[in-house]
């Protein structure tokens, strides 16, 4: 028997989250069930249904697959507590899902479940959309398209079981196909060339000729062993001509992405360039100023770089890693290997996560060494911490500079692989000015990363945040160079 797609939704529905979600909608748990035992069938329907043709298939791998649709059963809490990143990533899922017949599903849904507010059907909805999409997504793994419509093809039986009793024909009529095996025959006709349609002429025009003389059963048997091979042979010949658009179309893709990966490398290139050259002109005009201003420039210019470097790894898949270590190399000889910052980062390399998420990181960055730790058997302790060094600020401020979030968005990435894991931040500060003010400042830095993960659906009790102020300093504050250091955000782990 094929999997069963609702079984594992289901298991993953416990009463703590059920329990979120009518939290969150003001609605009773009883009713928020009714939804979800309506929703999560109903959404399987839609699915099928657009993965019943070849674009739709596609678009649709292209949606499960993705690592923020995969990583989202690792906090299904927060999911369905209503955050603001997992409400959006559910609405992007079902238009992209459901397109113009998503008012219809709102309303029968929010008509079956009976929710006495008229958003709770589509509140409910956002929330169920990621969790039967990641569950596919986390099935289908690397096995494509074919994986994906084999998968969804052995839906009918469970669908035609668990849903309620009328919900597949009103289903059908809003979806505007004509039945369920109507959207599972769709599945396998897409994928065939055409071989279940011709079976079907066939058979209609034996029908259209009763008065045809049938061929004698005696003896027939003989010649069926000679028809099944030239059956196969023909078949192996139509699949192969099939086959042909499809492999044009992945050598166009795998051209068009040499090319993208040549252009974002050399895009990437261009702007650490710029950036180190900015920094070292920025540092020779504050000559005349002073030279502690100076060693301040260089540092920043080395901070610049080194953020430059992250964008560029994190924006294609493993081709960029080479570009990435270029980068590297390249800024690290341009501004001096005395200058901290590149030699901090080390080469970068695509590192999978424990929920398979592939991240391009660098071999000695943050989030190496974090993982190393979780995925170690060291146990958890009040000194091991680990510096986000491409958490930057806007100047004299506690806000997060645009810079920053390519290393929010990993660490997001680490925590939903890591469920189990929480994480303190922590803020530190130089020793220019007063330690009171410096407190005050990292406090509220650490609080800001805090903020910004709890932003992208992480759950805030898996996180805490405290300012240090002027403590804990890992270098001379009697250099540009050592301020510059100090002044840090960094993590350590609290549960594993």
């Amino acid at each position: 028997m094929s999997l069963n797609l609702l079984d594992l939704v289901k298991g993953q529905l416990t009463d703590e989250v059920v329990g979120k979600a009518a939290s969150f909608l003001g609605e009773s748990k009883e009713s928020t069930e009714t939804g979800l035992t309506n929703a999560i069938p109903a959404l399987l329907g839609g699915v099928m249904s657009k993965a019943s043709s070849k674009e739709g298939a596609s678009d649709l791998l292209g949606m499960v697959t993705k690592p923020e649709v995969t990583g989202v059963l690792g906090n299904l809490t927060s999911l369905f507590g209503g955050s603001e990143s997992g409400s959006n990533l559910g609405a992007g899922l079902l238009k992209g899902v459901l397109g113009d017949k998503l008012g219809g599903v709102t309303d029968l849904i929010g008509s079956v479940a009976g929710f006495k507010n008229s958003g709770s059907a589509s509140g409910l909805l956002k929330m169920a959309a990621p969790l039967l999409m990641g569950v596919i997504g986390k099935q289908v793994g690397n096995s494509g398209v074919s994986g994906l419509t084999s998968l969804l093809a052995g839906q009918k039986e469970h669908l035609e079981k668990v849903a309620p009793a009328g919900l597949l024909d009103k289903l059908s009529s809003t979806l505007g196909v004509a039945s369920l095996g109507g959207l599972v025959g769709g599945l396998t006709s897409s994928f065939t060339g055409g071989s279940e349609a011709k079976a079907s002429t066939a058979s209609t025009a034996k029908t259209s000729a009763p008065n045809q003389q049938k061929e004698p059963k005696k003896g027939g048997s003989k010649f069926w062993p000679i028809l099944l091979l030239l059956a196969a042979l023909a078949g192996i010949f139509f699949f192969w001509k099939s086959c042909g658009s499809d492999v044009k179309n992945v050598a166009g893709n795998v051209k068009d992405g040499v090319v993208n990966v040549a252009e974002g490398t050399a895009g990437a290139v261009a702007d650490g360039a710029n950036a180190v050259g900015g920094a070292i002109s920025d540092g020779a005009g504050a000559v005349a100023d002073g030279a502690s201003a100076v060693g301040g420039a260089v540092v920043d210019g080395a901070e610049g770089a080194v953020n430059a470097v992250a964008d560029g790894a994190s924006a294609v898949g493993g081709a960029v890693v080479d570009g990435a270590n270029a980068i590297y190399e390249g800024g690290a000889s341009l501004v001096g290997k005395t200058v901290k910052g590149f030699e901090y980062l080390g080469e970068f390399f695509s590192r999978k996560l424990k929920n398979g998420t592939e991240l391009v990181i660098p071999s000695k960055g943050f989030e190496n060494n974090l993982v190393n730790f979780i995925e170690s058997d060291q146990p958890v302790d009040k000194t091991t911490w680990f510096d986000l060094r491409r958490i930057v600020f806007k100047t004299g401020s506690a806000e997060l500079d645009e810079r920053s979030m390519g290393q929010i968005d990993n660490v997001v990435a680490i925590l939903n692989a890591y469920p189990n894991v929480h994480l303190k931040i922590g803020g530190y500060t130089d020793n220019t000015g007063s330690a009171q003010t410096n407190k005050v400042v990292s406090a509220k830095r650490a609080a800001a990363v805090l903020n910004a993960l709890v932003a992208k659906g992480i759950d805030k009790s898996r996180l805490a945040s405290e300012g240090y102020g002027v403590e804990h300093p890992i270098a001379s504050n009697d250099t540009a160079e050592g301020r510059a250091l100090n002044r840090r955000v960094s993590a350590r782990v609290t549960q594993k």
